[in-house]
């Protein structure tokens, strides 16, 4: 229940994590993460513009969870991280202004590089759309 868990912040889309990482110290962990996550606001009924926003969600947590077991965060002022490609498919309507469950997992992080997929559920079970994302993760050495 989303309820449970506390706001990240004020912005177009309310996520909230199940669990808190430490930005500035995250511990190393298994590649898997849970987001509840719904557009702020109240959107119109153009599954369209439904679409459109759960594409831009979507784009969120990929990266940091292929990063968890490393124990650092893609914002780290030593990493490099890019998205290489981002595929999204969609199964059945839904809307990105209610709760919407984005279960992460990153089977494979290496050789500079982060395979990432997504299922998103709504809050009833019913698995609407699956994002997968392949990307750079490296970190940035200074020469001495």
């Amino acid at each position: 229940d989303p309820a449970l868990y506390h706001p990240m912040s004020s912005d177009a889309v309310d996520y909230r994590p199940l669990e808190r990482i430490d930005p500035r110290d995250p511990p190393a962990r298994t590649a898997r993460c849970g987001i509840w996550m719904r557009a702020n606001g109240t959107m119109g009924d153009d599954p369209g513009v439904h679409t459109q926003m759960l594409a831009y969600m979507s784009d969120s947590y990929l990266m940091s969870t292929a990063l968890l077991p490393h124990a650092i965060t893609y914002d780290h002022p030593s990493m490099q991280t890019a998205s290489i490609d981002h595929g999204l498919w969609f199964y059945e309507d839904f809307r990105a202004d209610d709760w919407l469950y984005y279960h992460l997992v990153s089977p494979r992080a290496g050789g500079g590089r982060g395979f990432n997929i997504g299922c998103i559920y709504t809050r009833d079970g019913r698995l609407v759309a699956t994002a997968v994302q392949e990307g750079l993760m490296r970190r940035q050495f200074t020469p001495r």
